[in-house]
């Protein structure tokens, strides 16, 4: 029996090239943050434009809409896929702010969402 331990050889260019590439990559994303190019992202990075936002008269709502609803189930009653992530985090949180806007689950049976602009009084 030998006690010979069993060994790994690295490439020590090859490391230190990709040290030197994950600098560069937070360099940037330093740089990124001191001019204020990222915003605060949802707590899972949801995209709220999949859904079908509607206004009070039940039209396609726009971005300058302060309140505005969608659909969170399907008539059958299964959650809609471009809704999951968002209910997800509405049960974890009770409330989720996304993209400047407030969304909760409402309705008489929590199977709505609510989308209130931040800062907006509803009319």
């Amino acid at each position: 029996m030998s006690d010979k331990k069993p060994s790994v050889e690295v490439d020590g260019e090859f490391l230190l090239n990709r040290l030197e590439a994950i600098e560069r990559s937070v360099n940037d994303i330093r740089k990124a943050v001191a001019l204020g190019v990222f915003q605060p992202a949802s707590p899972a990075g949801i995209n709220i434009h999949l859904l079908d936002w509607r206004n009070k008269e039940n039209l396609p709502a726009s971005e300058s809409d302060s309140w505005a609803w969608a659909f969170a189930y399907t008539y059958e009653g299964g959650l809609r896929d471009e809704a999951h992530q968002l209910v997800q985090e509405i049960e974890r949180y009770d409330k989720v702010e996304v993209g400047g806007y407030e969304i909760t689950l409402s309705g008489r049976d929590k199977k709505l969402l609510s989308r209130k602009k931040i800062g907006s009084q509803r009319k």
